[in-house]
């Protein structure tokens, strides 16, 4: 990459890309997909059709998700932005709720508590928006959440950032990152525990009878390291 050198103290940076994953879901084939977004139920897995990665849970989803190995992720800054849209939201008895977290582990939980982790999740029917953050004994972080009714086919983009070993942020926008705030949500007190975060996983919550929900995730973006998005210049040896 670019480096530069500063002549009256002899140091020199390098040019550093945090962005370590830009995923527009554009796979030629169903295998390389699941390759890098490994699942376990056609429900919830990349569309080669689409190039879009679709969720569809129902009454009967047990245990279903996906996820995608990140690898060595910072425990104090890093920011995830992505795209995400519902299809249809139905509640019936429990409300369907479902997560998008970056998280210490790649099983197929029901609902992450037995791993550390950061994430919004999304409760249909109960209207209601959470950021949490979790650990591996199954404690939980959270701000109060927020009431919200998605609306069906808009786009909503979300963008959440690691600010510190201890805080977090989470914002829902319309139009665009930049566009129409819908949400602001602020965590802190994050447990020193909520460390080894590797895997961006897409899980349903409950099992049994709860209704459905389906939609899609795309354009996303996750940068390492920092809590903004674009390249900087770095310090060698540092």
């Amino acid at each position: 990459g670019s480096r530069y050198e500063e002549t009256d103290t002899r140091k020199m940076y390098h040019y550093n890309d945090p962005l370590i994953l830009d995923e527009d879901f554009d796979y030629a084939t169903q295998v390389l997909a699941d390759a890098k977004w490994v699942t376990n139920s056609t429900v919830a897995r990349v569309n080669v059709s689409t190039d879009k990665l679709g969720f569809a849970w129902t009454s009967g989803a047990t245990d279903q998700g996906c996820y995608y190995d990140l690898g060595s992720v910072s425990d104090t800054k890093w920011l995830l932005k992505f795209v995400i849209n519902y299809t249809s939201e139905t509640a019936s008895g429990y409300h369907p709720i479902h997560n998008f977290f970056v998280s210490s582990s790649n099983s197929s939980l029901v609902y992450p508590v037995s791993s550390a982790g950061i994430g919004y999740q999304y409760a249909v029917g109960g209207t209601d928006l959470y950021f949490k953050s979790t650990i591996s004994s199954g404690g939980e972080v959270a701000p109060s959440a927020v009431s919200w009714n998605a609306s069906a086919n808009t786009d909503y983009y979300v963008e959440i950032k690691r600010t510190s070993a201890t805080t977090a942020e989470m914002r829902v926008r319309t139009g665009s990152h930049s566009g129409t705030v819908v949400s602001t949500q602020l965590m802190t007190g994050i447990n020193s525990a909520c460390i080894g975060l590797r895997y961006l996983r897409l899980q349903q919550y409950l099992t049994g009878s709860f209704g459905a929900v389906s939609g899609t995730i795309d354009d996303v973006e996750f940068y390492n390291g920092v809590t903004s998005a674009g390249n900087v210049w770095k310090e060698e040896g540092t």
